[in-house]
């Protein structure tokens, strides 16, 4: 399995600002559009798919959200602590109500299945 992760964010923040954010709450080194923690190395770019429109969509318009983190396994760490580091990024995200989805081979084990067809998420309007 693959522990590759897309998480696709709908936010109004800027990059840098996005990404001090999520620094902060997990701590780690920051450089410009990525950071690294001991678990995983995090990098923040804009979606090219990003559509306004389009982002609305539930559920599939996450897609279309406006940023896209790259989030991979570093190459330390026990999987599980990985996988539980990336539910603390995607809490983080709904906590500060910023619309967030995982897509990866493992939504299943992440809090709230990586945010895939969750109702009770907050979503674009």
């Amino acid at each position: 399995m693959s522990l590759y992760a897309g998480v696709y964010v709908q936010s109004r923040l800027g990059k840098s600002e996005l990404l001090r954010l999520i620094l902060e709450k997990l701590g780690g080194q920051y450089d410009k559009n990525s950071m690294t923690t001991f678990q995983m190395d995090i990098y923040l770019d804009k979606n090219e798919q990003y559509n306004q429109e389009k982002s609305k969509r539930f559920p599939d318009g996450f897609l279309y959200f406006h940023y896209l983190l790259d989030v991979d396994h570093s190459d330390v760490g026990e999987d599980r602590i990985y996988i539980d580091q990336l539910s603390q990024v995607l809490e983080f995200l709904w906590s500060i109500d910023t619309p967030a989805v995982a897509a990866c081979d493992f939504e299943g084990q992440l809090i709230k299945n990586g945010g895939y067809r969750n109702l009770l998420l907050l979503w674009p309007q």
